[in-house]
């Protein structure tokens, strides 16, 4: 399942990120693969 696929509120583990663009971002907020997310909100414009 995607990010994008998952519902407001949906709890799960970071498996894998498909860009390496976002991974360093992702890191330099402390977020790593195997860390425990949590769905807040989407912003109105989220397409595929």
């Amino acid at each position: 399942m995607t990010l994008l696929e998952c519902p407001v509120g949906f709890i799960g583990e970071l498996i894998d990120v498909h860009s390496s663009e976002i991974e360093l971002y992702l890191l330099d907020l402390g977020i790593d693969t195997g860390c425990e997310i949590e769905v807040i909100g989407k912003a109105p414009w989220d397409v595929l």
